[in-house]
């Protein structure tokens, strides 16, 4: 898939060959998951960003992934509400790991509270659910078979400072600690105040404090 983005990303035709699909049709359907969930932009400098980081060599595979993560957490929001209301909420409530019937129950609830946004049926809710779960293997962030567990991922140096522009990139008119990707980061907002504060980062961006609030500014 990262090689796909990193040939497509910028419109230029990607050989398809290494990925065996079995039908054209199956083809399209990955082509058209791609685009729908990472090649959403909010602007050309957050394509630019992003496509930069798939093809750095300054991040390892993993690090890749987890910047898949926050491009489809830009991008899609069913897959955001989720994170954030069963993942993210089992994570930073100290459990240790999350089912399938977890998603399962936000997915119908959606679909109770508001259901011309979510007009599934309860095989359809069961299929995305198991996709839902496989997505966070494939990211690194769960193991297991039928319950999984949670692995939040550690973030390098050069990961924050992704996310700290990625996250002043799409939300420019939110620099405090009220982003909305700061919610995805796996860090409490503590955390967040401590690593913007490190030497290291002195050069890329200025920081205003009064209080508990924060305010960041690129350089």
């Amino acid at each position: 898939m990262i090689d796909y983005i990193n040939h497509c990303g910028d419109g230029a035709s990607a050989d398809l060959s290494a990925f065996q699909f079995r039908t054209k049709s199956a083809t399209n359907r990955f082509i058209k998951a791609v685009e729908d969930c990472f090649l959403n932009f909010k602007s050309d400098e957050h394509k630019s960003l992003f496509l930069s980081a798939l093809a750095s060599n300054d991040f390892s595979f993993e690090e890749k992934l987890v910047v898949l993560y926050w491009q489809i957490v830009c991008c899609n929001n069913l897959f955001r509400e989720i994170t954030d209301n069963v993942f993210l909420r089992a994570l930073y409530s100290g459990r240790s790991s999350i089912a399938k019937a977890d998603v399962e129950a936000y997915l119908k609830y959606i679909k109770a509270k508001e259901p011309e946004e979510l007009n599934w049926s309860d095989s359809t809710i069961a299929n995305s659910a198991s996709k839902y779960l496989t997505m966070l293997k494939k990211f690194g962030f769960a193991a297991g078979t039928l319950q999984k567990e949670i692995k939040a991922p550690h973030l390098s140096s050069a990961l924050f400072v992704y996310l700290v522009k990625l996250a002043l990139t799409v939300y420019p008119d939110e620099r405090t600690l009220a982003n909305p990707l700061f919610r995805f980061s796996f860090l409490d907002n503590q955390s967040i105040i401590t690593r913007l504060k490190t030497i290291e980062y002195i050069p890329l961006w200025n920081i205003t404090q009064i209080g508990s609030d924060i305010t960041i500014t690129l350089k």
